[in-house]
């Protein structure tokens, strides 16, 4: 029996990824990055769990970016923020696999950052730091 995929969105997220219609490098800060992010996975049919662990990951990115006075625009993130982020999250004692999992979290967003022409290139991509552990 197949999996039914839960489609319900609370109305807050729906009015938030509504609001989201095209990114530019220019004038797109982190948060707005991840609501498209989010609006993607929705009309690409991604399961509501899976959008909330992306979201929760992501948020916690931010939040790391935001605590050490890090930049908030996509295309200004770069390799150090991330080593610096992998640095932060096993001091914090957390287990490889909850790295591993925000560090997959982390590629596919920025991956669809640079499927969207919001950045070059991903800083993910350019880390050495960020094999599994």
């Amino acid at each position: 029996m197949a999996r039914r995929r839960k489609t319900d969105l609370p109305q807050d997220m729906i009015t938030r990824v509504q609001k989201i219609k095209n990114l530019s490098p220019e004038n797109v800060n982190l948060r707005e990055a991840i609501n498209s992010f989010s609006r993607h996975h929705l009309t690409k049919g991604t399961r509501q769990s899976t959008i909330n662990w992306y979201v929760t990951e992501l948020l916690f990115f931010e939040r790391f970016l935001r605590q050490n006075n890090r930049n908030l625009i996509p295309s200004l993130i770069t390799r150090e923020d991330i080593e610096d982020y992998i640095l932060f999250c096993r001091e914090k004692k957390l287990k490889p696999t909850t790295i591993n999992g925000r560090l997959r979290s982390l590629r596919t967003f920025f991956n669809y950052l640079v499927e969207k022409k919001v950045i070059q290139d991903s800083p993910h991509a350019q880390s050495a730091a960020c094999p599994p552990y």
